[in-house]
């Protein structure tokens, strides 16, 4: 007999159907749309904002938040850094766009680890504080890399504005 409850298969399940989807997408292309482009880091901005907002104030409270707001930082940076220039193309004449492999494999990374940190030391507010932190981290580096992807796109909107001139 099974010591997993029928729900932890269901989150386990949904958990690798995002990790799939995402992987996918990113290796053979997302389409192009400004929505599409912003809504993760919009959407992890806010989950990291409330995620900080209702963790328990302990003296280690504000070491967390600093460490959060730097990581964030820095790996906005980052995400700034390593998603330049990403390819675009067009198909069934539809925009799309590739992710850079190595974003993608940091952000699985940390998506991950968050997610076995919630389930396996969800009441241990060190864990809850780390989780807190990966958030952070993994928001910068989407954060930066949605700002590149639309530099990105609007190179390439130029750059086919030019070849139409010519």
């Amino acid at each position: 007999m099974s010591s997993f409850p029928a729900e932890d298969y269901i989150i386990i399940f949904v958990i690798v159907l995002i990790v799939a989807r995402r992987l996918y997408s990113g290796v053979n292309g997302t389409k192009f749309s400004l929505f599409r482009v912003f809504r993760l880091p919009v959407l992890y901005i806010a989950l990291t904002v409330i995620l900080i907002l209702t963790s328990a104030v302990t003296k280690f409270f504000y070491y967390m938040l600093s460490v959060s707001i730097a990581l964030f930082f820095i790996l906005f940076v980052v995400g700034l850094i390593y998603s330049k220039d990403m390819e675009f193309f067009e198909k069934e004449e539809k925009l799309y766009y590739k992710r850079k492999p190595y974003i993608m494999i940091i952000w699985m990374v940390t998506f991950l680890a968050r997610i076995i940190l919630e389930i396996a030391a969800s009441n241990l507010i060190y864990a809850i504080y780390t989780v807190n932190v990966l958030m952070a981290l993994s928001t910068g580096l989407i954060t930066g890399e949605a700002i590149n992807t639309y530099k990105s796109h609007k190179n390439y909107i130029e750059g086919i504005k030019k070849s139409k001139v010519k």
